[in-house]
C-alpha cells in the first residue's frame, strides 16, 4: 500500500527549508526539486572498480565516491539573456528576460542529485517518478532501482531531454512515494548518505 503524502513529508527535509514550506504534498507522494545537476556527454569516462569509485569524465558530482569538478548545469544564464519567443496563436513575438534563477537543459542526458535529503523508514521503500508537467515538456526518466529502507540521502536519477527547455531552479522534478514494505534489514551500502558532503571542484 502506497503511503499519503503527509505520511512521506515526515522524511523529506529540505536543506534550506527546516519547516518544510517549500515542500509541496500531494494526495500520494510529495515533489522534490533538483540540488545539482551534470550533464553526460560523448566524452565522459566512466570506470567502476571493486571500491566503487567512478570517474566521470571531465565534471562531476564531488563526494565520496565520484571525484571530478562540478558545474551547476550544463548552461546556466549567466546575468540576464532576452530570448525572443514567437507566440503560436497571432504569430506575435514577445521578449522573456531569463536569469540565473533558472537551469537552461540543451537536448540531452543529465545525472541529477535531488535537493532534499530522504530517509526511508525501515517499514517503507521508496520510488521516485517524473512528474507528468516534467514529461509533457519533453523530459524522460530512466527509472532506477527502488530506494531501499534505511536509505539516506539526496538520490541520484537519469533524465533525457528531448527538447531544449527552461526551467526555475525551485520548480520540482519528481515525486516521491513510499510503499509499504517487510524489509529484510536497513540499507547500509555506498550509497548511503550520498549528496549530503559539500560539493567543491578539485
Amino acid at each position: 500500500m502506497f503511503w499519503s503524502g503527509r505520511e512521506v513529508v515526515k522524511h523529506v527535509f529540505p536543506p534550506d527549508d527546516p519547516h518544510k514550506e517549500t515542500v509541496k504534498v500531494n494526495p500520494n507522494g510529495v515533489d522534490l526539486r533538483v540540488g545539482d545537476i551534470r550533464p553526460i556527454t560523448g566524452s565522459d569516462i566512466t570506470m567502476m572498480t571493486e571500491q566503487m569509485e567512478f570517474y566521470l569524465g571531465s565534471m562531476g558530482f564531488v563526494d565520496d565516491m565520484i571525484r571530478g569538478t562540478i558545474e551547476d548545469i550544463g548552461w546556466t544564464p549567466a546575468g540576464h539573456v532576452d530570448i525572443e519567443v514567437t507566440q503560436l496563436k497571432d504569430g506575435t513575438s514577445i521578449k522573456y528576460d531569463f536569469d540565473v534563477d533558472n537551469y537552461f537543459f540543451l537536448h540531452g542526458l543529465y545525472v541529477m542529485r535531488v535537493k532534499e535529503i530522504v530517509k526511508v523508514p525501515r517499514n517503507a521503500m521508496g520510488i521516485a517518478f517524473p512528474r507528468s508537467t516534467m514529461n509533457r515538456l519533453g523530459m524522460i526518466m530512466s527509472q532506477s532501482g527502488v530506494w531501499d529502507s534505511g536509505y539516506e540521502g539526496r538520490g541520484t536519477l537519469t533524465c533525457q531531454f528531448i527538447v531544449p527547455l527552461i526551467v526555475h531552479k525551485n520548480e520540482a522534478f519528481f515525486q516521491l512515494c513510499f510503499a509499504d514494505a517487510r524489509s529484510s534489514g536497513e540499507y547500509n551500502g555506498h550509497y548511503q548518505g550520498e549528496g549530503e558532503v559539500r560539493l567543491v571542484p578539485l
